[in-house]
């Protein structure tokens, strides 16, 4: 088949949080770009959200599933992140034994009131006493501010594994967020929207472990730890491997059943 069958031309506009625009699809653009010559691509790598309904961008990159509008949104893929500091903080500091010695430590967080997103606000889910020192609007500045030895901070581990001045503080903190692929109802097929969205699911998807996101096998998980989707049998098992002490015994009897419970 000819090669130029497969030639998109136009101009793809895609918004994304600036640590994944620029620290993983900024390196991967050449091999999109010198497949599809006739494509231009522009790539707004910035904190904040995107309105596709007011053509800000003809894809975004996002961290909740929208709630509302003509818009299409898949998972494109789990994140994890953890805590870091620069090794010559760590060597200088009072050890960190536990979740409890953090808050004697500097930290640097965002600014509360540019929060963009409330997935951001990581810091109370580690510990609620722990106030920074430092605010600082965007995590790529948070990253240098961290490795010139400001104080720890909440980091992807797709940002931060890269970076050996860094060195990860109690790895048990574990937390776990997404990114979302979205795309407008009126776009989301048209040929150059399409090939862009594809690429970018291939990339994710070959990553791996890039982003530091593994199934662990313990046996207290959040929410946010779990797959997206589950069968009964998985979920009963899940269950009974949780609070197998909180189940009436008539209960256990019946396999595959699950109590009601609500949702997080």
């Amino acid at each position: 088949m000819d090669a130029d069958a497969h030639q998109v031309g136009g101009t793809v506009r895609l918004g994304t949080p600036e640590a994944f625009g620029t620290y993983f699809l900024a390196p991967r653009l050449a091999e999109l770009c010198t497949a599809q010559p006739a494509l231009e691509v522009e790539l707004v790598a910035n904190p904040r959200s995107f309105s596709l309904s007011k053509r800000e961008a003809d894809l975004a990159i996002g961290m909740t599933r929208p709630e509302t509008g003509r818009l299409y949104a898949r998972k494109l893929v789990d994140y994890a992140l953890g805590l870091y500091a620069a090794r010559r903080y760590v060597e200088a500091a009072e050890t960190i034994r536990s979740v409890d010695d953090l808050p004697r430590h500097r930290w640097v967080g965002y600014v509360e009131d540019l929060l963009w997103t409330s997935e951001l606000n990581y810091l109370p889910q580690v510990s609620a006493a722990i106030h920074p020192q430092a605010r600082i609007s965007n995590v790529i500045t948070q990253l240098e501010a961290v490795r010139g030895g400001a104080g720890l901070a909440v980091l992807p581990h797709f940002l931060a594994r890269g970076c050996q001045d860094l060195v990860a503080v109690l790895p048990e903190v574990h937390i776990v967020r997404a990114y979302w692929l979205i795309a407008h109802a009126d776009t989301r097929d048209l040929p150059r929207v399409r090939l862009v969205s594809d690429f970018l699911t291939r990339q994710a998807e070959a990553a791996g472990n890039a982003f530091g996101w593994r199934r662990r096998k313990t046996r207290a998980r959040t929410i946010r730890e779990l797959p997206d989707q589950l069968s009964l049998d998985e979920l009963a098992a899940l269950w009974r491997s949780l609070r197998p002490a909180a189940w009436p015994r008539s209960r256990r009897r019946r396999e595959g059943t699950l109590p009601c419970c609500r949702g997080a």
